[in-house]
């Protein structure tokens, strides 16, 4: 829990992903413009979808190899199934 909400992290250690590689699927996620970067997007628009538009997904390289994702959503908002 953080700040009254809920922050799941996942990360790996392996390959180092390119800064332009993170940057194009931040743009993806924003925009959900792509053909590339399906699982990530769905797995945003669900959590938009049960959690409401404040939550949150974001990626990022890890300086020492290896990247994590992140979501934030609200806690006190119960989850909306459609």
């Amino acid at each position: 829990k953080e700040d009254g909400g809920v922050c799941l992290t996942v990360a790996n250690n392996g390959n180092a992903i390119a800064a332009e590689k993170v940057q194009e699927i931040r743009e993806t996620l924003r925009t959900g413009k792509s053909a590339h970067r399906v699982g990530l997007t769905n797995v945003y628009n669900r959590l938009v979808i049960c959690k409401g538009d404040d939550s949150a997904l974001d990626i990022d390289a890890l300086p020492e190899g290896g990247t994590v994702v992140t979501m934030r959503w609200r806690g006190d908002k119960p989850a909306v199934m459609t």
